[in-house]
């Protein structure tokens, strides 16, 4: 699976599927969150340019730089995996 910062990952399960809009840029996004299970911290390589870094957060983290992130998908998406949500991967489609 090909993931936007670079990472080579198998996922286990999707947590989520958040749809969300930015009138400001006239933007809709829609997100997938999958669940991966690491042994280690991986070296991220973006893939988007937007992104101009990378970095492995705490929860604790990511709250308290809640109004950094790129959009509020990325609590949002945390906090539904902390509540245990699974979507079985086989629910997802794809010809790649």
């Amino acid at each position: 699976m090909f993931e936007e910062t670079g990472l080579a990952v198998t996922p286990n399960y999707c947590s989520g599927i958040y749809y969300y809009h930015r009138p400001e840029l006239s933007l809709y996004f829609l997100r997938f969150c999958f669940v991966i299970e690491l042994t280690q911290q991986l070296k991220s390589d973006p893939q988007d340019n937007e992104i101009i870094a990378t970095h492995w957060l705490s929860l604790a983290e990511v709250r308290e730089k809640s109004e950094q992130l790129r959009s509020p998908m990325v609590l949002e998406c945390i906090e539904e995996y902390l509540k245990g949500n699974k979507i079985n991967l086989s629910l997802v489609k794809s010809n790649l």
